[in-house]
């Protein structure tokens, strides 16, 4: 069942993106949020990753830079 409805919600994206439909929608749908893809937030990550190896380390933000980002989006809006 799983399967099935990511397939139709990937078929119902793909129509709008090829039919160019979503151009219709951006006027009242863009704008409306941010994505965020942070792995993990820890205390001092920023310094860390210029002191150890860390090939994952772009993944990893402090606190204060989360913070930083949340105020700077709401500002935005």
């Amino acid at each position: 069942m799983h399967h099935l409805k990511s397939t139709i919600f990937k078929a119902g994206l793909n129509s709008l993106y090829y039919t160019g439909a979503y151009r219709a929608l951006a006027p009242a749908w863009q704008g409306m949020g941010a994505i965020l893809m942070l792995h993990h937030v820890r205390p001092g990550a920023d310094a860390e990753r210029k002191t150890r190896f860390a090939p994952n380390g772009i993944l990893e933000v402090s606190p204060e830079f989360l913070d930083a980002v949340i105020r700077r989006i709401r500002a935005k809006n």
